[in-house]
């Protein structure tokens, strides 16, 4: 079952070394991260922008264990890995095997750039949570939102705890501030609105957001923004969907 959500950014700058840190948004992941630790998950959930991209199916990827690797960020010799949940990794495979859930598995060991800093930052090397990651498509915002309330039919019913963690950032404060707007109420038309603006490489927030949306749907609306914060070129936002 899902016993908590947030959103928080996975950019580079928060994770080289030697640069200038963004330390409301870092104090902003510490306290997401204990609160994530009080709810007791036994699996994080990270969707993420970066993982291997199709054009018109999510992104499963799947294996015993996940290793990160940010040798160009800095960590040249240290590459965290985590175990990887088998359980919800089966259920997932089997059920979009007999249904027509738009999912693609990909064996994969390597994380993401964005689930591995995201991961780096919650430290959930330290806590042994098990991981599932997702990635987002090139379908509509519509169709994210479809596919991530599809999957909390899925996931919810699970005994196993599950925390879902939304990561991405903008390169674009005005469609932060219009992103912010719609988190409120998770408000479907006002991302869709925001997101037809949002192209280019910093732009990693709208789709797996999106998803998110659709996991949470009948869950209560009550986001809290733990910090915003331009830092970089770049919209940090961090927030809490929902806790337990």
């Amino acid at each position: 079952m899902i016993v908590f959500a947030a959103l928080i950014p996975n950019s580079p700058l928060l994770v080289k070394r030697g640069e200038i840190v963004a330390e409301k948004t870092l104090a902003a992941i510490s306290e997401i991260e204990r609160m994530i630790e009080k709810t007791n998950p036994d699996t994080l959930l990270i969707i993420s922008q970066h993982a291997k991209h199709f054009d018109s199916v999510f992104t499963l990827p799947f294996a015993d264990k996940f290793v990160e690797s940010l040798k160009r960020f800095g960590f040249i010799s240290e590459h965290l890995s985590y175990s990887a949940d088998a359980e919800i990794l089966s259920k997932l495979q089997a059920y979009s095997k007999k249904s027509r859930l738009p999912l693609r598995s990909v064996h994969s060991e390597l994380l993401d750039n964005g689930s591995g800093i995201a991961l780096r930052m919650l430290g959930a090397q330290k806590k042994k949570y098990s991981i599932v990651t997702l990635g987002t498509s090139d379908l509509s915002i519509e169709h994210h939102v479809e596919f991530g309330h599809e999957l909390k039919e899925i996931l919810h019913s699970d005994a196993r705890r599950i925390a879902v963690i939304v990561t991405g950032e903008t390169g674009n404060s005005a469609i932060a501030h219009g992103i912010i707007a719609s988190l409120g109420n998770r408000s479907v038309p006002a991302l869709r609105q925001v997101c037809e603006s949002a192209t280019g490489e910093h732009e990693t927030l709208c789709r797996p957001l999106a998803i998110g949306y659709g996991l949470l749907r009948d869950f209560p609306a009550q986001t809290t923004i733990v910090c915003d914060e331009e830092f970089g070129g770049h919209s940090l936002i961090s927030g809490v969907f929902f806790s337990d």
